[in-house]
Formats: structure tokens, C-alpha cells, sequence
């Protein structure tokens, strides 16, 4: 009788961990197929972005900002949706409605064509702050093993 119970304590031990072992798999494979989408994600939205690339001499004209607009972030990090979201909405918003309110105030200082050349300038520098998280982001994707030999 007590061999009947330590054996049938061990199964239920051992269909316990493999129960576990399967939960812990089957969870890893919904990570890694969801980090594979998110690097898409990323990807895509690096391209869009690339118009604004902070180099760029001029600002960006109304029909770029319209392009920017239709893009999505919504696969990225906490910190890259953030500065997504609010770029997002000073693509299109009315110039006192930007985002922060001190830019906003500066602009409505401004002519409308001068506002509208300064809001093309100001997305600019808020897509390459965007761009700069997205690289931090992947960064975490792509890492160098600490025991490999540097390139040279």
C-alpha cells in the first residue's frame, strides 16, 4: 500500500513538471514569435520614418507628414509608442494644439506659413528622437556575446 501511494506521488510529481516544462515552452514559442513580429514592426516603421532622418536640410512638407501618419507603432516598446503616440498627433493636430505646449506657443506666434515650415522642422527632431528609442530598442534584440572577438 505505502509503495502504491510513493509511486503514484511520483507520477503526479513528475506529470506536474512536465506539465510545467510544456507550459514554459509552449509560452517561450508565443515570445519568440511575437518578438519576430515586433522586429518587423520595427523595421517598417524605421522605413517610414526614414524621410525624417535628422540630417535631412529642409523641413518635412505636408504630404510627408500625411505619409508619416498613416504608419503604426503599435508593436513597440513602452518608450518608442510614447514618443510614437505624440509625434503622431503633431503630424496632423492644429499648430496650438502641439505637443509640448511651448512649441505649441512659439508656433502660434508665427504666421501660418511659417508655422507649418516650423512644424515640418519640429517633426523632424521628434522622429529622430523616435528613431533613437527604436535602435535602443533592437539593440536589446541584437546583442554581441562578450566572448567575441572584436572586428577589426
Amino acid at each position: 500500500m505505502a509503495i502504491t501511494t510513493w509511486v503514484q506521488a511520483a507520477g503526479t510529481v513528475l506529470l506536474g513538471l512536465v506539465g510545467l516544462w510544456f507550459a514554459h515552452n509552449y509560452r517561450r514559442q508565443i515570445r519568440l514569435k511575437l518578438a519576430e513580429r515586433q522586429v518587423d514592426s520595427y523595421v517598417r516603421l524605421w522605413a517610414l520614418t526614414a524621410p525624417a532622418a535628422p540630417f535631412r536640410t529642409t523641413p518635412l512638407e505636408p504630404a510627408e507628414l500625411k505619409k508619416l501618419y498613416d504608419g503604426d507603432g503599435i508593436l513597440t516598446s513602452a518608450a518608442a509608442r510614447d514618443l510614437f503616440v505624440g509625434v503622431h498627433s503633431n503630424l496632423i493636430c492644429p499648430i496650438g494644439e502641439m505637443k509640448p505646449a511651448a512649441l505649441a506657443a512659439q508656433l502660434t506666434a508665427l504666421s501660418p506659413a511659417d508655422a507649418e515650415r516650423r512644424r515640418g522642422c519640429a517633426i523632424v527632431r521628434q522622429v529622430s528622437l523616435l528613431r533613437t528609442q527604436l535602435k535602443k530598442d533592437l539593440a536589446g534584440h541584437v546583442s554581441t556575446p562578450a566572448y567575441a572577438a572584436p572586428v577589426q
